[in-house]
């Protein structure tokens, strides 16, 4: 166990997969690369439970998101744009 352990602790991109996210499918598909056996998606969560690893959702944001030019454009750009209050004519 301390193998697969150490296995899940890099990312998936170092095991063949596409992209760096793990799910319960790709470890599924690690244990059998490593041991041999075929577990359900049920027995991978505890697995994964066992061995000190929990659910993360992943973050929202793209990696190259340049923090400095979103704070410009949310405090200059955007007022400009939203919508103003129209004068009625009555």
């Amino acid at each position: 166990m301390a193998q697969l352990r150490q296995a899940l602790l890099h990312n998936p991109t170092e095991h063949g997969f596409g992209t760096e996210l793990w799910t319960l499918k790709r470890v599924g598909m690690l244990i059998k690369r490593m041991y041999g056996v075929e577990f359900g998606q049920t027995q991978i969560w505890r697995i994964l439970g066992t061995l000190g690893f929990s659910a993360q959702k992943p973050e929202r944001r793209a990696i190259e998101r340049n923090e400095e030019a979103v704070r410009h454009w949310k405090q200059n750009t955007w007022p400009a744009l939203k919508k103003k209050p129209s004068a009625k004519a009555d």
